[in-house]
């Protein structure tokens, strides 16, 4: 009886695994059929217009899902290639030094890995009502599907920068956290992002970025403090802030809780 058992589960994930590799096989040639039928149908006069324009949306809902399943699959296979980014950057604010990843680290890490696998990343800067900027990720694939990523920021007015230093500085922040969130890029020691014996909070901009897009989705503060464990927003690590955002942009796109 256990011999028998054995055999049995040894045997059912291969078959499992087969039926997914047939079905997978299946589908493409499935909406490619529908396709046909369709490409068919528009070269025929004698078919009723509005039965062509509910055939249209047919086809134009297939080769979305057909683009998206493709995104899925490459991006899948991208994330066994993806390496954690070391934090090469050194900041000394007077309180203390910590380290953080560059994005022309970052950069220099992905390209290779989009290249291979279709990916293409851009992005863009809008001014935010109330100052400040709001960075925009997006990655596309060559099937045509893209996803992106929004970080809301204030001016990076650090000590020493003009203007135009100024507002390089707030663009390669967004565009680091932004390729982290869509590609989930690790930072190298991420969950240790504080040096000489403290832990780092969140800077001045981080904090005033998070409250401005509380203020944005109407939701409670003590609620995202409480989700994250904080009493105060100066008190939010700063190692989570990419999390924190990319859980108010959900909520902010979905109306889902804030996870």
């Amino acid at each position: 009886m256990s011999e028998t058992l054995e055999r049995k589960a040894t045997t059912t994930p291969v078959k499992q695994d087969q039926a997914v590799a047939t079905r997978q096989e299946q589908e493409p040639a499935i909406s490619n059929g529908i396709l046909n039928v369709i490409a068919r149908a528009a070269a025929d006069p004698s078919v009723d217009v509005d039965k062509m324009h509910e055939l249209l949306k047919l086809q134009d809902s297939i080769m979305k899902r057909q683009a998206e399943a493709e995104f899925n699959q490459a991006m899948a296979d991208a994330t066994g290639e993806i390496q954690r980014v070391a934090k090469m950057g050194k900041v000394d604010t007077g309180k203390g030094k910590y380290s953080f990843a560059r994005w022309e680290d970052m950069d220099r890490m992905l390209r290779p890995v989009m290249q291979k696998f279709g990916f293409s990343l851009s992005f863009d800067a809008q001014e935010r009502q109330g100052g400040g900027l709001t960075i925009t990720g997006t990655i596309r694939h060559r099937s045509g599907h893209s996803q992106t990523a929004s970080m809301p920021l204030p001016i990076d007015n650090g000590p020493g920068r003009n203007a135009l230093q100024a507002m390089g500085s707030t663009l390669s922040y967004g565009k680091r956290y932004c390729a982290e969130m869509l590609f989930n890029i690790v930072r190298e020691n991420a969950d240790d992002d504080g040096a000489q014996g403290f832990v780092r909070t969140v800077d001045a901009a981080q904090a005033k970025a998070i409250q401005d897009m509380v203020a944005e989705i109407g939701m409670p503060l003590a609620d995202v403090l409480k989700h994250f464990g904080a009493n105060s927003i100066q008190e939010l690590p700063a190692n989570q802030f990419a999390r924190i955002v990319n859980s108010l942009n959900k909520r902010r796109q979905t109306g889902a809780p804030t996870k």
